[in-house]
């Protein structure tokens, strides 16, 4: 929508200012070691595949009434939105939490981004089947008087064209879902004193994920300050629609370019520029962008089911620790293949598996948690019982193969184009592949300014060399340490040639192509902390020669690929000079592979690939990196 648009809807509306603010207690005390726990994510409106999933937990009976006992049920948010059934879904759970409390039984909730998204007016995923739910509740005067206002604020006359596009802004219901929502409204109520995390029986329930804020503040304290913030965006949000600044239809972002019109001067009148208005209005824009409305928030964010595991490992432990939990279950991004996962050795259980399979084309799940035991509760597929451990990086496999799949097809299959790279003193060859129906490409490299240095003296001690052996190296090393962040890399004869054959990473982009183009990758993970694995990675191989050109970027996604590692490997047992001083973040798993590291196993995985100079260098970088690490 423009700003001219916007400026011409500016008319007063009255609504109703946000409730009291609720005080959250700490989180419920950990049951004894015989309570059963049942935890479900993701309902999204699927209220058929949510009763069929308690029935066969055994929490309610064919009527829906609980028939748990002491369970406990613990939803991890989002049972709004996409579906046609969401208030259905709402209804059953409140009346649960009654019946369960009264057998003595719990029902458990934490919000997701769909309900603070339906509380703050940002509808832009709701149903027309949920609109239409909340059409008896619908006060019709409310909806005569916006449409005249609507008409108004448009210059606009009534006809079947200008009903219909009003229809669009306010479809049936719309005005009833608004009333429900609002702080002191049957649902708005509702939510608003649900927390953002609930711990119990060493387990941290959250929606998204823990950003590493969780973890310099106390949890009680953390869910009060996101419910004020909550509270108090709904209150100035409300409020500045009573002044007239705002349309109850606006967007999140056409709230956004009003405000910053106003703070700028550029709306006319006089009565646009008190101070009070414009403080108020400030605070309301700094309230959009912090938690639980920012990407930040443990309702949005996706760094611990979604990002590198070494960079996410620290993050997740200092969590942990001061919530006083030993694993964290999520919902929120479903999950490849739709199946229950775990990640970081199972400290991270990712539980969305697509409930909805009209949007998500997934199934009902559940962690069924008693005894110290954790089983998946699948009723399709009941032979998994167990969650699948994820891969390191939460990313399609290149060409949905696995890695070891896709070396043994790098290896054999049948080469049916080349083109040489121009501009390169190398002559590095782009490649086309067909392993059967399937074609594959590749990058391939057959320079070696030395041959056979590896088996041989070092005339040149190693600083000097630009060899293909090199990029099969840096693959099998970042295989060694876990990383995944180098592309697969083998040795084959291609052309009467022998050399290194790389997976060419389709839809991806340099880092210089970004500059040049000006644009970024969305991506929910932190760039810094891919290429904080970058550096280590680097010191460890003695690799000076990193470029915006050897950085790639994967379009889906924007995970960091790394590239041309040739001159690598140099004979020093020093750190290269950028890295001489780097305090490098290390997690626990990635030091252990790394103090596992030795002359040994580097020499039976390289396979001659390096020298033992090269070997014994990279592992006296190793210690210095270690010493440096925190």
């Amino acid at each position: 929508m423009s700003i001219h648009k916007l400026l011409g809807f500016l008319t007063f509306l009255t609504w109703t200012q946000a409730g009291p603010v609720h005080a959250f207690a700490d989180a419920s005390p950990s049951p004894d070691s015989g309570t059963r726990l049942v935890v479900f994510a993701d309902v999204h409106g699927a209220f058929d595949e949510l009763t069929t999933l308690l029935q066969a937990a055994g929490v309610i009976d064919a009527s829906l009434h609980w028939t748990g006992g002491a369970t406990h049920l613990v939803s991890v948010g989002d049972l709004l939105d996409r579906g046609p059934d969401s208030r259905q879904v709402m209804d059953l759970l409140m009346r649960l939490e009654q019946e369960a409390a009264a057998r003595g039984g719990q029902v458990q909730m934490v919000l997701g981004n769909h309900e603070v998204m339906n509380l703050i007016g940002d509808l832009r995923y709701v149903s027309a089947e949920e609109f239409a739910a909340f059409a008896p509740d619908e006060d019709a005067r409310a909806r005569k008087d916006t449409y005249r206002d609507f008409l108004k604020a448009r210059d606009l006359k009534n006809s079947n064209a200008a009903r219909t596009e009003f229809e669009k802004l306010y479809p049936p219901g719309f005005f009833g879902l608004r009333e429900a929502m609002k702080p002191d409204g049957q649902y708005g109520k509702w939510l608003l004193e649900k927390p953002f995390i609930h711990r119990e029986a060493g387990f941290a329930f959250v929606h998204g994920g823990l950003p590493p804020r969780i973890a310099e503040i106390e949890v009680a304290q953390y869910n009060q300050s996101l419910t004020d913030n909550l509270r108090e965006y709904l209150e100035l949000w409300h409020g500045l629609i009573e002044d007239g600044l705002f349309k109850p239809w606006f967007s999140t972002r056409d709230r956004a370019q009003v405000v910053n019109a106003l703070l700028a001067g550029q709306l006319p009148g006089k009565r646009w520029q008190d101070r009070k208005l414009q403080a108020r209005a400030q605070r309301f824009l700094t309230l959009a962008g912090e938690p639980p409305i920012s990407s930040e928030s443990p309702t949005w964010y996706r760094g611990n089911s979604m990002c590198h595991e070494f960079w996410q490992e620290p993050i997740v432990d200092a969590a942990l620790a001061r919530l006083g939990a030993t694993r964290v279950v999520v919902g929120h991004t479903p999950t490849p293949g739709r199946q229950v996962m775990s990640r970081l050795g199972g400290k991270v259980l990712l539980l969305d598996t697509g409930m909805l399979k009209s949007h998500y084309h997934g199934h009902p799940s559940a962690l069924v948690i008693e005894n110290g035991d954790l089983r998946v509760l699948d009723p399709e597929n009941p032979d998994i019982s167990r969650p699948l451990a994820s891969p390191i990086r939460l990313i399609d496999p290149p060409n949905n193969l696995p890695a070891d799949t896709l070396e043994a097809a790098l290896k054999n299959a049948r080469l049916v184009d080349s083109e040489i790279i121009a501009g390169s003193f190398t002559k590095p060859e782009k490649v086309t592949l067909a392993d059967g129906e399937r074609k594959i490409r590749g990058i391939f490299k057959s320079y070696d300014s030395d041959p056979g240095l590896h088996r041989g003296q070092w005339p040149r001690l190693g600083d000097k060399a630009d060899r293909y052996q090199h990029d099969i190296a840096a693959w099998r090393l970042d295989q060694m340490l876990g990383l995944n962040m180098v592309p697969v890399t083998v040795e084959r004869e291609l052309g009467g040639k022998v050399g290194a054959l790389q997976y060419w990473l389709e839809n991806s982009a340099s880092k210089s192509d970004l500059i040049t183009q000006n644009r970024e990758f969305d991506s929910w993970c932190d760039q810094a902390g891919e290429m904080a694995l970058m550096e280590i990675f680097d010191a460890l191989i003695y690799n000076d020669d990193r470029n915006t050109g050897n950085r790639l970027y994967t379009e889906d996604n924007g995970n960091l690929w790394l590239i041309d590692h040739s001159r690598a490997f140099r004979n020093k047992r020093s750190l290269p000079q950028d890295h001489a001083n780097t305090r490098f973040v290390i997690g626990p798993t990635l030091r252990k592979n790394l103090a596992a590291l030795n002359e040994d196993n580097l020499s039976a995985t390289m396979n001659g690939l390096l020298h033992k100079y090269q070997i014994r260098a990279l592992l006296s970088r190793r210690d210095k990196i270690l010493e440096q690490a925190r």
